[in-house]
């Protein structure tokens, strides 16, 4: 069987950070590597995350830090009969150093085809291979459905140009894309995820989770997709705004297998839109109540509202769920047009209530500094803000707008030489040191203060609110050592998260650059 290596590179992170970020298992490999292996490759997966936990060191003149192995240790276990490597690249904060790991594979392995797949990969291909002549093609969306059939044609030296979801330099040097590829929508014809050579043991040690603290937990998609086209997102790039679904008792069985091969405790759906079928979202709690897995689940990176009412969380919190991420991104009903954001402030307003209700843990995102956005569309989210923590609303998170590579917004700033790719230095949403304003009415220099105080605002309503929630945070954190919000997790990592730095040899020693 002919070997290929997948490649999950390193964590970045912001220095000084509002949110805490936490390395989790990389659940897109493990789907490509269980294609590629029904495809009777022999497919090693190195994971720089999750095989470099707790091991971190600063990017020399920025403030990015990366977590995890270096670059030499991940070409160090590249096995040498390799025969084609494949790397991830998710996010353009990363780019910086997954550069740098492309081009010591490629010192390594000059005459191994190496192609990407990822989200910033996906939104980025024309700026990537121009400036990476290495790498031979990318992947563009799914990837779990184009890689056997890009490895096939990368080793037979066939014509790149019959496989549909690729960019690919072809034998004259140019830069091509062939035809997307729409989305399966028969996604339980795909095998589960493959999770051997994932370094699982060293995640469940650091029961390291998106949404919890100390449990083994595991992440699951249980659907694909988001039908929907707000402007600031990558999805409409990555998954053509198209949504499709598993069936239930399929995700059900997966999670019960999961039960009893890894004894997981905990499952964060990492779905961009779990609960848009309401018939479906019902079906599918009512079989998990039925096995009554000694399992709780949550929904950490966001869902929509409108399939959603109480008698449907109900269902959610019977089942299992604990928590649940909603991600209004603002108050303003103005804002929201603009960004072609299609909520409406009242629904999710009741879809809180009722959550709050039921016993199910929220946690809020919102952003701020869109272009266009004025002060008074910013107060609308601040008054959003203080009435969440009114409610009972446990959690939130204050971000800054970033123009994401291959968004509608992206290119209409660069359109308007707002913002230059070449020289815009590299940003995260959640860096507050970093952070800047898109909108011609707010500066720059106040939105660092402008998210500190929208995260102060929640956290100091709900305290004297609640103030018992004060004491329950500070027992979550220094007692149980089992932080369950934003604020709790930040105060846990602060005290408890101890990062061993790796030498200053091992420092990326050259400037910053996008």
């Amino acid at each position: 069987m002919r070997k290929v290596a997948l490649i999950r590179t390193p964590i970045i992170q912001p220095s000084h950070h509002v949110s805490s970020l936490r390395a989790v298992p990389s659940i897109g490999l493990a789907y490509v590597k269980a294609a590629l292996s029904k495809a009777n490759f022999d497919v090693s997966l190195i994971d720089a995350a999750g095989e470099g936990l707790g091991r971190s060191w600063q990017i020399k003149n920025s403030s990015l830090t990366v977590n995890g192995l270096n670059a030499d240790e991940i070409v160090s276990r590249i096995p040498h009969d390799v025969v084609a490597i494949g790397v991830s690249v998710m996010h353009a904060n990363e780019w910086v150093y997954d550069s740098i790991v492309i081009q010591k594979i490629h010192s390594r392995f000059p005459q191994t085809p190496l192609f990407l797949g990822g989200e910033n990969a996906t939104g980025s291909w024309q700026k990537i291979l121009t400036e990476r002549p290495e790498v031979r093609a990318i992947v563009l969306g799914e990837g779990d459905h184009i890689a056997p059939e890009l490895v096939h044609a990368l080793l037979d030296q066939s014509d790149l140009a019959l496989i549909h979801g690729i960019a690919y330099r072809n034998s004259a040097g140019d830069i091509c894309q062939t035809p997307r590829r729409p989305p399966s929508t028969t996604p339980d014809a795909f095998a589960w995820p493959d999770w051997e050579g994932t370094p699982l043991d060293r995640y469940f040690a650091e029961k390291t989770s998106i949404s919890v603290h100390n449990e083994r937990s595991l992440t699951m998609l249980a659907t694909r997709g988001c039908p929907h086209t707000c402007s600031f997102c990558t999805v409409p790039e990555m998954w053509n705004s198209k949504w499709h679904s598993r069936t239930p008792a399929d995700v059900v069985t997966e999670m019960k297998t999961y039960v009893q091969k890894y004894a997981i405790q905990h499952v964060d759906f990492v779905d961009l839109t779990f609960a848009l079928n309401r018939a479906w979202t019902i079906e599918f709690c009512n079989l998990l109540i039925q096995e009554n897995l000694p399992l709780k689940w949550s929904l950490p990176i966001g869902t929509r509202v409108e399939a959603l009412d109480f008698e449907v969380l109900q269902l959610l919190q019977k089942a299992g769920c604990v928590r649940l991420l909603y991600s209004p991104e603002s108050g303003s009903k103005l804002t929201l047009a603009r960004i072609k954001k299609k909520l409406k402030i009242e629904k999710m307003e009741e879809v809180i209530r009722d959550s709050i209700r039921v016993g199910l843990i929220i946690k809020l995102a919102t952003i701020f500094g869109f272009p266009g956005q004025t002060w008074r569309e910013l107060f609308g989210t601040y008054l959003f803000i203080f009435k969440a923590a009114l409610i009972g609303v446990q959690d939130v998170v204050c971000l800054s707008f970033i123009p994401y590579p291959g968004t509608e917004l992206y290119h209409e700033l660069v359109a308007e030489g707002a913002f230059d790719p070449a020289t815009e230095p590299v940003r995260l949403n959640n860096d507050i040191q970093s952070m800047v304003s898109w909108s011609e009415q707010i500066p720059s220099f106040l939105m660092s203060p402008i998210c500190i105080f929208g995260m102060s605002l929640f956290y100091g309503t709900q305290f004297v609110v609640r103030p018992w929630r004060l004491f329950g945070a500070f027992k979550n954190t220094f007692y149980l050592r089992k932080p369950q919000t934003n604020f709790e997790s930040l105060l846990y990592s602060t005290f408890f998260k101890q990062q061993k730095s790796i030498g200053a040899e091992d420092v990326l020693r050259t400037p910053v650059i996008n």
